[in-house]
């Protein structure tokens, strides 16, 4: 197995990994990263979000969702299969009506970012 690391000339880092598992096919995908400081988690805090991650999964298609806390930092990431998926998922109404309580309530900030993931390897077990 060869890796190799390099830094290209706008200081971005690219890692070329050899043993790349080549029979796993790879889709397009996109992720949702929604970081955020936590002011306060009210006791509707986690129901909510157990709820909407589910909804997020049976009705929108959601791939996958993690999500973090240190702290009062907040990390998220979800995956998904299309634009158009986030999008529907974004215009949800308890989505909405959540993301309203988030700012008013639970987050004193936060950020969300819509990334494409252009490359994906994994070291199977």
């Amino acid at each position: 197995m060869t890796d190799k690391l390099e830094i290209n000339a706008i200081g971005q880092i690219a890692v070329a990994v050899s043993d790349i598992r080549r029979d796993v096919e790879f889709r397009t995908m996109y992720a949702v990263i929604f970081r955020a400081t936590v002011r306060e988690k009210g006791p509707d805090y986690e129901t909510t979000a157990d709820h909407l991650r589910q909804l997020a999964m049976t009705r929108y298609r959601c791939r996958d969702f993690v999500s973090m806390q240190e702290g009062a930092s907040e990390l998220t990431i979800s995956w998904w299969d299309s634009l158009e998926d986030i999008k529907q998922w974004r215009e949800d109404p308890e989505h909405r009506a959540a993301q309203d309580r988030g700012r008013d309530r639970w987050y004193s900030d936060y950020r969300v970012e819509v990334v494409e993931v252009v490359r994906q390897y994994n070291k199977a077990g």
